[in-house]
């Protein structure tokens, strides 16, 4: 019923929006504790047994089968985020004997982390594999897989999802070991602060951020950045300063798409969260600190969309183009041009539903429909109709399209690229005239 809602509130704004759904993976979670929060204090033993029951004074259940088997003495073990640190002492493959190095407030079902652990549970759980199923019954756009772990985790997923890209969520220190080899297989990533800073520890999350974002540039595939964004708005109607930095950073190192969690799925003021947030990456990018902070990327894909990007993008720095239109059939055009991160505005035309709401997710990216027009007369008339009809362009501005033509057996891709002013009349039919030399 929520993705029917969203699609019928989507057709009824005239916006195309992409829905992600995110699998839950192995994730470990304390089971019930009674009587609420309970305090536990440092240097007192604990039992950690897999058990559907309750906590008792010295045990507490969990829902991950194997950890007894999985940790070793000497191990630490996190509970709620970090803020509550056990170390094994012993273990019988049954139950875990654990002492409490940091001490501090746990409840139900909070979340446990193993930073030292190689977790022997598959990345993908039998309740995911039937969540793909559903996701694709829904015709979701994305997928968030959690827990990534190699590159061969991401491409298990990706079979499973039959077409919808899967977007790899960099948490455990495994997939930061074989980041290159993951960020090449998956079709995005999200950068998942709150597991990645209990598990690496939180000093090294930033420079870790700035590195994925800039590693996924050249790949001209989306990067999410994710988790606490805003925290502080699950209660207050404000954010600190130091909220307002992070959000104003991460699009600063060039994220394509900032994520709220608990600020919109469980807070007071989600209306407002999301204004706030979108006035603080408007700021940001209005002051063309953006563009001026990252190199051009050399791009992996040196196809001829690939060179067409990049021309185009020298194109809008040199001229001062006002915005470019981007004919696209799978969307790959319009992501090269967005990871250029031109100054221009970028529509990315498509008759294609599917390709416009996963466009969504790219940086800078204005999603429009597109029909099948003939000949470049057609094509420009198109672009400059829509581009002043939805506010990129108007009249005398420098804009550009760029589009595919085949030639003779040549491959369908986009080839071509024009420049010209807007004119006064944006519904007046177009001709090209064609001198001889």
């Amino acid at each position: 019923r929520t993705v029917e809602l969203l699609r019928q509130l989507a057709a009824r704004a005239g916006r195309p929006i992409a829905i992600l759904g995110d699998l839950c993976g192995p994730k470990i979670r304390l089971g019930k504790v009674p009587g609420g929060p309970r305090i536990l204090k440092r240097g007192e033993e604990v039992r950690l047994r897999f058990d559907q029951g309750e906590a008792t004074e010295d045990c507490l259940c969990h829902t991950y089968e194997p950890l007894a088997r999985d940790v070793q003495p000497g191990d630490p073990i996190y509970i709620n985020d970090g803020l509550v640190r056990l170390v094994v002492l012993s273990t019988d493959g049954t139950e875990a004997v654990c002492r409490v190095e940091a001490g501090g407030s746990i409840s139900d079902r909070k979340g446990i982390n193993l930073p030292a652990t190689r977790v022997s549970a598959p990345s993908l759980s039998p309740k995911d594999i039937r969540d793909l199923e559903l996701a694709r019954a829904l015709g979701l756009d994305y997928i968030a897989l959690s827990f990534v772990r190699s590159a061969q985790d991401v491409k298990l997923a990706q079979e499973l999802a039959d077409g919808i890209p899967v977007i790899a969520k960099i948490e455990k220190p495994e997939a930061v070991d074989c980041l290159e080899s993951i960020l090449d297989q998956a079709d995005g990533a999200m950068i998942a602060r709150g597991d990645l800073g209990v598990e690496l520890g939180q000093e090294k999350v930033p420079l870790l951020q700035k590195r994925i974002i800039q590693r996924m540039l050249p790949r001209a595939r989306p990067v999410i950045t994710a988790t606490q964004m805003l925290e502080s708005m699950i209660e207050n109607a404000a954010p600190t300063r130091a909220e307002v930095s992070d959000v104003a950073n991460a699009v600063l190192d060039g994220t394509d798409a900032v994520m709220l969690s608990g600020e919109t799925s469980v807070g007071r003021h989600p209306g407002l969260v999301v204004r706030t947030m979108a006035r603080i990456i408007e700021e940001v990018e209005q002051s063309g600190w953006v563009n001026r902070n990252l190199t051009n990327p050399v791009m992996s894909d040196r196809s001829f969309s690939s060179m067409i990007a990049e021309a185009v993008s020298a194109a809008a720095r040199e001229y001062g183009l006002t915005a470019m239109a981007v004919y696209t059939e799978s969307g790959r055009s319009a992501a090269l041009a967005a990871a250029e991160r031109p100054k221009s505005a970028i529509a990315a035309f498509s008759r294609h539903d599917a390709v416009l709401r996963r466009l969504n997710l790219h940086w800078g990216v204005t999603p429009l429909r597109g029909e099948w027009v003939k000949g470049v007369e057609g094509v420009v008339e198109q672009a400059e109709r829509e581009l002043v009809r939805n506010g990129l362009a108007s009249a005398g501005d420098t804009v550009a399209v760029t589009f595919g033509m085949r030639l003779g057996g040549e491959p369908f891709q986009t080839n071509m690229l024009k420049l010209w002013k807007i004119r006064r009349d944006a519904s007046a039919p177009i001709t090209i005239h064609r001198e001889e030399p």
